[in-house]
């Protein structure tokens, strides 16, 4: 049984809370804590789920914590997580894992003897995983196309459009696919420097792929297809369903499971207790973080940007 610690429960964290008193019923959890600076989060985290409260990063690792999810603003990914790693502690660190990749390899080459992973939680979402087990009915894949769009969220000084909603799908394409871009060419719209609406195209020498993400939408869509040469798939995220064209005949299959955040932070907990749990592996973390800083170069400069010559980024 494990010491976990969530740092950050406001927003996205406190549902990583809820999931992890449910896994403490499982077994894996023996001691669960909040850190976070808010004091009146902290008394509603403890009044609802029973958690011990902290105010501190160093408060965690005087408790000795095994494990700790990162849930802070992006801008605070970086140093909160430097300093978890520094005393041991394996972490998963909430999407987007930094503000760019060189952070990104930065603080995967400190891992070295814990588990570091992220928080890319569709990958364990059923259609998602029935759509993999099952992408050789579709052939040989000839494009993926996504659109993702929200209303602007509110969050300040955090990072845009593209780490915030473009990053899941390009995830989703390296896990389902396994292929990777090699280049990528964008266009978009900025505010205050950040990126609110892009509509990008990346090749690789496999197919091509066209994604669209967008904060100036008034409605919520979340859609990502795969073309192959024997059919289709296409998984609606809104309704939580998956619908395969194959030659004249559609079908969606039945769907169920368990909620994808229970499922990714119990793999992550039993990968820390060293119960084989799945993570998201180190180098599909700096790939998709390097094709959205990619992505913001080609938006920002008007050009195609190459993967591999990425060295910087703006």
């Amino acid at each position: 049984m494990l010491k976990v610690a969530v740092v950050g429960v406001g927003g996205w964290g406190k549902n990583h809370v809820r999931v992890l008193k449910l896994l403490a019923a499982e077994g894996l959890v023996d001691e669960l804590y909040a850190v976070d600076i808010d004091e009146g989060r902290l008394k509603w985290i403890e009044k609802v789920y029973g958690v011990r409260p902290l105010k501190s990063l160093d408060e965690a690792i005087k408790a000795d914590v095994d494990a700790a999810v990162i849930a802070t603003p992006t801008k605070m990914h970086y140093e909160h997580a430097s300093s978890l790693l520094s005393a041991g502690i394996s972490l998963l660190v909430e999407k987007p894992f930094t503000e760019n990749y060189i952070q990104a390899a930065e603080l995967l080459d400190k891992s070295r003897g814990v588990v570091v992973t992220t928080g890319y939680v569709l990958r364990f979402h059923p259609a998602v995983r029935y759509l993999k087990e099952n992408l050789s009915r579709l052939g040989n894949v000839v494009s993926i196309y996504s659109r993702r769009t929200s209303p602007k969220p509110q969050r300040a000084g955090d990072v845009g459009v593209v780490k915030d909603l473009a990053i899941h799908d390009f995830d989703l394409a390296l896990y389902i696919t396994g292929g990777k871009a090699s280049s990528v060419s964008a266009y978009g719209l900025l505010e205050e420097g950040y990126v609110v609406h892009a509509q990008i195209f990346t090749k690789s020498d496999k197919f091509s792929s066209f994604y669209e993400s967008s904060w100036i939408t008034s409605y919520k869509l979340r859609r990502f297809e795969i073309v192959g040469k024997d059919g289709m798939a296409s998984i609606d995220f809104s309704t939580d369903s998956l619908t395969f064209f194959e030659r004249d005949a559609a079908w969606s299959p039945k769907l169920g499971g368990e909620e994808p955040l229970l499922v990714q932070d119990r793999e992550f907990l039993r990968a820390v207790a060293g119960k084989g749990g799945y993570v998201v592996p180190g180098e599909d973390i700096i790939y998709s973080i390097k094709l959205c800083d990619a992505v913001e170069i080609s938006i920002k400069k008007g050009k195609e940007v190459y993967l591999d010559e990425l060295t910087s980024f703006v």
